[in-house]
C-alpha cells in the first residue's frame, strides 16, 4: 500500500480518507467512473428499473384480467350444469311416486351431485341473487316475459325462469324473470 496522499494511498492503510464535498478534488469511483458519471449511470439504471417495474405491473394486471375472464367463463358453464341438474331434480320430485327403486337411487344421486355443485359455487363466492321485495331490479334481472296481474304492481316477479348469480358482490349472471306489466 502506498503512503497517504500518494496515488495508491487512502483511508484503509491508516491515512486520512479522501476529501469530499464541493471543493474536493475529482475522486474516482468503482469501475473507474467519476462521481458525476456514476450518478448518471445509477440514474439511468433507476429509470430502467422503474420502466421494467411498470411493464411488469401492466403485464400482471393483464394476466389478472385474463384469469378473471377465464374463471367467470368456467363458473358460468358450471352454473349451466347446476341449472340442468336443478331442472332434472325438480322433474324427478314431481314423478317420485312413479319411480322404481333403482330410479329413486339415481334420483338421490342426481340430488347429491346438484347439492355438491351448489356448495362448490358457494365456496367460490358465487351466490344466488336474492330478489328483494319481489320486484325485478334491472341491475340484477333480465325480464324475459310479462303478464297482466291486476292488483299487483308493475315489475313484480311472477316467475324466475333462470336463477341469477353474484360473485364477490358483482353480478355474474342476471336472473331471467317474468314480471307483471299492467298497461
Amino acid at each position: 500500500m502506498g503512503e497517504p496522499g500518494s496515488p495508491g494511498g487512502g483511508a484503509p492503510g491508516g491515512g486520512r480518507p479522501p476529501e469530499r464535498g464541493p471543493g474536493a478534488p475529482h475522486v474516482e469511483c468503482a469501475r473507474g467512473l467519476t462521481a458525476s458519471e456514476a450518478k448518471t449511470f445509477l440514474h439511468g439504471r433507476l429509470v430502467e428499473f422503474q420502466r421494467r417495474s411498470a411493464g411488469l405491473e401492466t403485464a400482471l394486471s393483464e394476466q389478472k384480467t385474463a384469469f378473471q375472464a377465464r374463471q367467470e367463463t368456467l363458473l358460468l358453464r358450471l352454473i349451466e350444469i347446476v341449472d340442468a341438474l336443478e331442472n332434472l331434480d325438480e322433474t324427478i320430485r314431481t314423478r317420485e311416486a312413479e319411480l322404481d327403486k333403482p330410479a329413486r337411487r339415481l334420483a338421490r344421486s342426481v340430488g347429491l351431485i346438484h347439492r355438491k355443485l351448489q356448495r362448490l359455487l358457494e365456496d367460490s363466492d358465487v351466490v344466488p341473487i336474492e330478489l328483494h321485495d319481489g320486484l325485478a331490479c334491472m341491475d340484477t334481472c333480465k325480464v324475459v316475459g310479462t303478464r297482466l296481474a291486476e292488483g299487483r304492481p308493475d315489475r313484480t316477479v311472477l316467475d324466475v325462469v333462470r336463477r341469477g348469480y353474484r360473485i364477490s358482490g358483482r353480478v355474474l349472471r342476471k336472473a331471467e324473470v317474468v314480471t307483471v306489466r299492467n298497461d
